[in-house]
Order: C-alpha cells, then structure tokens, then sequence
C-alpha cells in the first residue's frame, strides 16, 4: 500500500471547521454558566473570527459551492463533496448558501440518496464493489452514496423553503424503509448509479444502519413537522414546512419532560395548525413562512391554534379548559417574502443529480485484479 488517503480530510475541511465553530459556542455557553466571562469572550472571538476566515479561505468567486478542504500549502481544493452540507451554517450570505445548495443538490443528491463525490470528478466511483475495475475502499467515499447524508441535505432544502425536493426524496426513503433491505430499517450506503440493466441502485454496507433511520426520523420531525426543542433555553421552536399537496397529519413530540400534541391540515389553500402542550411549560416561537414569530408562554394544557390563509395568520391562545387567554393576527413579513423570492429564482429547475455513462468514467476503463 502507498498510504495514500483515498478521501483526504485533514484538519481544514469544512466540515471539520464547522464542528470546531459548534464545539466554540458550546464551550461559550458552559462558560457563561459557570461565570467564567473572560474565557466565554475569549472563545467567542475565535469563534467569530474563524467564521471569518471560513468565509475567506472557503469561498471563491469562480465556484457557487463551497471548497472542501485547504491543502498543505493553503490552497482549497474545490472537488464537490457532501461535506460542505454541515458547514452553510458558517455562510452569512443566506444567497450565497442557496447557490452552494442548489450546485450540491444537482450534482451529488440523486432519488435515491446523497453521492460522496460529485460524477464529473475524475475520481468518482459509480459503484461501491467493481472487483474487476478497483478496489471497494476507493469507492467507499469517492461516489458510494451515505444514506444517512440524506437528512442534511433534506434539512438545507427545508430551511431554504425548497420543501417539494426535500420531500421527494423523504418520500423515496419511505419506500426504500418499506421495500428495501431490512423491512423497516435503511442502509449504510448504496452505489451512485444504477447497473445497466437495472431500475435502482444496490444496497452496499451495512444492511441495517441506526443513523441512517435517525437522520430519516430527525427531518421528519425537526425539518418537515418543524418542532426543535431548546430545553437549555427553555423554548420550543414550531416551524412546519410541509408541501401544500399533504393534507392532514396528527403527531405527538417529546418536549423535555413533557410532550406536544400536534395537528397540521392543508385544506383549500389554508393551513390549520393546532399544538396542545402535555407536561411541558415554557415558551414557544411559532415560524411559519412569510410571517414574524410569534413567541408564547405555555403551561401544561395550554393549547395554540393558528389559522394562515393567504396574507393572514390568525391566532388563539387557549388554556386546559379551552378558555381563551390571548388572540391576535399577524400580517406577512414583506422583507422576509422579498428574501424568498430571491432564493426561489436561485433554485428555478432545480433537479436531482442523474446517472451517466459508466464507460466514460476514467475509474471504469482500468483493471484491478480484485479484493483479496
């Protein structure tokens, strides 16, 4: 062996930066709560100060997406990989970040999950095990698709307001949890592209992969039902982003101690959101697209009902004995309207990533006598 890594990261990939940023600001916040105020200013400034840098370092003019990573001589390698999902957060530029999404959705995210390696990169693999063209490992992160990549991808689409291709592909991992594999479970990885011959790629790796499950289940509840708890903070945030064709769903989410009970029905052009809280006690800030967020406080009971329909949102705020506490309505957030439909122009015709022709693929016309 030549020790050469197949998928080098080292320790300035983007992803590896945004994970240091987050460790940052947890380290600021243990800090504040243990009234060590010097070192919570401390790392807040290197954390700011590397998301400045991020943006210098990772950023360039002739690329709508993100560089991978620096080298040894501090020149970024622009190859598009998945990674860069997990460091949009270090992005400012919410236009900026929809122009990096929308590259690695149409070039790496196919129907059938996320590819680790873009096809028009001359290392791309189309297929986890090609015994008589290479080596398994060098496919392993150079083409193989990473199910569990899927639920970053579904999450950047969401937050951008792009929901209908975000759930095609909840849709598509429904049916592989259904039909695929492991009844009920879903894989590590399946290869970039389809056998000729063949409709659907072949499931590789491990057959039954937790994360994979919990990414699926983690946009489901946090991205398309949009419930993220803060229980450090003490709020809840409500955000549903379903697509308009849905209809009706009924839910009940873990709130710290407590649960909500959820209700979401799209009928007629309007949406009906109905929450009732079961134990918990706290705030919460409901965020629907195009209005300011209303933030309330809630006690076990307590229930919140809110009604959009066109340019209005109206609201009721009731307690355990469906009394009313607080009503009122909401008139649309023209900034945040003007902000989306800038980000929609980005995405027009956005679409999955596509297979090709295996036997243009520099990988595909070499021999390799086999896994041993």
């Amino acid at each position: 062996s030549d020790l050469a890594a197949y998928s080098p990261r080292d320790t300035r990939a983007n992803d590896i930066q945004a994970l240091w940023h987050g460790q940052l600001l947890a380290g600021v916040h243990f800090a504040k709560a243990l009234d060590e105020a010097e070192t919570a200013q401390r790392w807040q400034e290197t954390a700011d100060r590397l998301a400045r840098n991020f943006e210098r370092d990772f950023i360039s003019p002739e690329h709508d997406y993100l560089a991978d990573r620096l080298q040894a001589n501090g020149e970024p390698d622009f190859r598009l990989r998945p990674n860069q999902f997990y460091a949009f957060d270090l992005i400012a530029d919410q236009e900026q970040v929809a122009r990096a999404t929308r590259s690695a959705w149409q070039a790496l995210v196919y129907p059938w999950g996320v590819a680790s390696l873009s096809a028009d990169d001359p290392f791309f693999h189309p297929y986890h095990l090609a015994r008589d063209r290479y080596h398994k490992d060098q496919a392993y992160h150079n083409g193989t698709v990473w199910l569990w990549n899927n639920g970053i991808a579904m999450q950047r689409m969401v937050e951008l307001g792009q929901v209908g291709p975000a759930w095609e592909l909840f849709q598509n991992m429904n049916r592989m949890v259904l039909e695929d594999g492991v009844v009920g479970g879903l894989g590590e990885n399946t290869d970039a592209w389809p056998h000729p011959g063949e409709d659907s790629p072949r499931l590789t790796g491990t057959y039954l992969q937790a994360w994979s499950n919990t990414e699926q289940l983690r946009a489901w509840y946090r991205y398309f039902l949009g419930v993220r708890p803060d229980m450090i903070e003490g709020v809840v945030t409500l955000a549903p982003r379903l697509p308009e064709a849905f209809g009706m769903v009924s839910y009940t989410a873990r709130v710290g101690e407590g649960w909500l009970d959820g209700e979401y029905e799209i009928a007629d052009g309007s949406h009906f959101l109905r929450w009732r809280s079961d134990g918990f006690e706290g705030r919460v800030s409901i965020e629907l697209p195009g209005f300011e967020a209303l933030v309330l406080k809630v006690s076990d009971g307590d229930r919140v009902h809110v009604l959009v329909s066109g340019n209005r949102m109206q609201w009721h705020h009731l307690d355990h004995g469906l009394q009313g506490l607080a009503s009122g309505s909401a008139a649309p957030d023209t900034a945040a309207r003007e902000r989306q439909a800038r980000i929609d122009r980005i995405f027009e015709g956005v679409g999955f990533a596509q297979p090709g022709d295996t036997d243009m693929l520099p990988v595909m016309q070499q021999a390799h006598e086999g896994d041993r």
